[in-house]
């Protein structure tokens, strides 16, 4: 029995490399069965225990950007934006470009719903908006085709403008107002010197400039003639004219009335024509209005899924 057990613990010790080398093999192999059962269970919405899954299979795997896109993506969902934040930016250190690129859709993400959160307070909402937009150009710059990143910039745009509109108008400046207030009161300054200077001029004229001003004023009799003359003349010529044009509307065809009620209903079935055109285009207007108002979240983040 003694020789028995000396063998059986020759044999272990002569065995201690190789089980160490399949405990490791083990190890990996659970990290890899850990992160696909993590990525199911974040699928079903059920986030808590798929984090859970994720941080240990971190401890198995440390160096692993991979599980930190995972991480941030699971906390993003979950609205632990500062620690989704720190895993998307260690994510965003790898020298794999989909996963950096990912990891940069992840940050403008956090932005982007955090501004959406903030809506009741417009100017915060807008600075976090433009950071989303800047991170969303920054990926398409190189990933024209990124669908989620492009999707996502238009959300933001809509909805920056519209917080645009609901800001208040900027209030001038303490040295704009001192000097609009200014203004005023040196116009007036100006105009009371002006009238007392106008007061301080004379204004009696000579006796003989009235007496010459009423002298040029009336006529000789041969200028009183001549405007007789063309008194008259200007009568006949009135004459002339009102009978030539009793004449032409007495020779005027009956037909422009009908060509006027002709053009009259043209006129009316045009303006009909442009008033159906742009009830149209206003509806469109709606409905895409409609549209990007009913979906105002970015695409969410999903987990990678990998050979690990």
């Amino acid at each position: 029995m003694r020789g028995l057990a000396c063998m059986i613990a020759l044999v272990a010790a002569m065995q201690g490399g190789p089980v160490e080398s399949n405990g490791a093999a083990r190890e990996e192999r659970s990290a890899r069965e850990l992160v696909r059962q993590a990525n199911q269970q974040f699928d079903r919405g059920e986030l808590e225990p798929a984090l859970g899954l994720y941080e240990q299979a971190k401890k198995q795997a440390p160096d692993s950007l991979e599980l930190e896109l995972n991480r941030g993506a699971a906390l993003l969902r979950m609205g632990r934006y500062d620690e989704a934040v720190a895993a998307f930016e260690e994510a965003s250190r790898s020298r794999e470009p989909e996963l950096a690129d990912e990891a940069l859709y992840g940050l403008g993400v956090v932005d982007h719903l955090r501004a959406l959160d903030a809506q009741d307070q417009p100017q915060q909402a807008i600075e976090r908006l433009q950071a989303a937009m800047h991170r969303y150009q920054d990926l398409l710059s190189h990933r024209s085709d990124h669908a989620n990143a492009r999707d996502a910039h238009r959300k933001a745009s809509t909805l920056w403008r519209r917080l645009r509109e609901q800001l208040p108008p900027p209030q001038p400046k303490p040295d704009e107002q001192q000097s609009a207030q200014q203004q005023p009161q040196e116009q007036s300054s100006n105009a009371q010197q002006q009238q007392s200077q106008a007061q301080d001029q004379p204004q009696d004229q000579p006796g003989d400039q009235q007496q010459q001003a009423q002298s040029d004023s009336q006529p000789s009799p041969e200028q009183q003639q001549n405007a007789q003359g063309q008194s008259q003349d200007q009568s006949q010529q009135q004459q002339r004219a009102s009978q030539q044009q009793a004449e032409s509307q007495d020779s005027q065809p009956q037909s422009e009335s009908g060509a006027a009620a002709t053009g009259s209903e043209a006129k009316d079935g045009s303006q009909m024509e442009a008033e159906a055109q742009l009830r149209r285009f206003m509806d469109q207007q709606r409905q895409r209005k409609q549209r990007r108002v009913e979906q105002p979240e970015p695409a969410p983040l999903k987990p990678l899924d990998k050979d690990w």
